[in-house]
């Protein structure tokens, strides 16, 4: 298994576990060496909490598919878990959300990780299992040959 495949599965877990978008930024070894990769899944996790996030459902949908913004997020890795609630975020699209994220590895900047979600998310749940993938992505890089 190479680590597009562990990080795109780890997305999928997290996005299933906490029931919100998740989102996993990633180094690219080999080709295309320091390049930063990204993997989403859950963004239908979304539609299913409308009513916490009420019209602003289009805007938050928008700034997912400006991988920009995800990266700008995610680009500010912290080695502990940080919450941003809603008018905390930089973006105005993502000010009804919230994000919980953490940055993984020997050096948390080389990638993070995190879920998107209403303000009303299960801050306990996200922050345990957005920390629980955490160290095992970091786990798989560290033992991955570049």
């Amino acid at each position: 298994m190479d680590i597009d495949d562990v990080v795109k599965r780890s997305a999928k877990l997290l996005a299933d576990i906490t029931k919100q978008v998740a989102v996993v930024k990633y180094p690219k070894f080999g080709d295309a060496p320091n390049r930063e990769m990204m993997a989403i899944s859950g963004t239908a996790n979304l539609a299913r909490s409308g009513e916490d996030l009420g019209s602003t459902l289009s805007p938050i949908l928008e700034a997912l598919e400006e991988q920009v913004v995800l990266l700008r997020l995610l680009s500010d890795a912290h080695p502990t878990v940080h919450v941003t609630i809603g008018s905390e975020q930089v973006d105005s699209n993502l000010q009804t959300t919230s994000l919980v994220t953490v940055g993984y590895g020997a050096d948390p900047s080389m990638g993070s990780l995190g879920v998107l979600g209403p303000t009303r998310m299960d801050y306990a749940g996200s922050i345990s299992a957005v920390s629980a993938v955490a160290r095992y992505v970091g786990r798989f890089i560290a033992e991955s040959p570049k």
